[in-house]
């Protein structure tokens, strides 16, 4: 009996198995885009942020792929993702998001060398 569930599963095809994959996905799931903006002008100009999640796991981009920041989201929504870099004087630069999942999108701040940006982000 597994061998032919195994069999129809290997079958499918990529479609059926996408949409498979996809009915299998959490609330928490998905990919949200927008804009990351800072609270001082010193900080630079706003950027376009994407985050996407899946089975707990997040990737955030807050500049367009430039950086990628890497972390978790909780069952609660609750979203921590960091990244860490090499400065030119060879010290620890350290990214950090902290967010959470809403019903009208992702809501949370991003934190770099002292900087401060508001990320707001709607399914995209």
């Amino acid at each position: 009996m597994l061998r032919y569930w195994l069999d129809r599963a290997l079958r499918m095809t990529p479609c059926a198995l996408l949409a498979a994959v996809a009915a299998c996905a959490g609330p928490n799931d998905g990919r949200w885009v927008g804009p990351v903006t800072p609270e001082a002008a010193a900080c630079g100009p706003a950027t376009r942020g994407l985050l996407e999640a899946a089975h707990g796991e997040v990737v955030f981009t807050p500049s367009e792929g430039v950086l990628i920041l890497r972390g978790h989201v909780a069952g609660d929504g609750t979203i921590q993702a960091e990244a860490s870099t090499v400065g030119q004087s060879h010290q620890a630069i350290v990214t950090s998001f902290s967010g959470k999942v809403t019903v009208g999108g992702v809501e949370g701040t991003l934190t770099q060398q002292g900087c401060t940006s508001r990320v707001v982000l709607k399914r995209g």
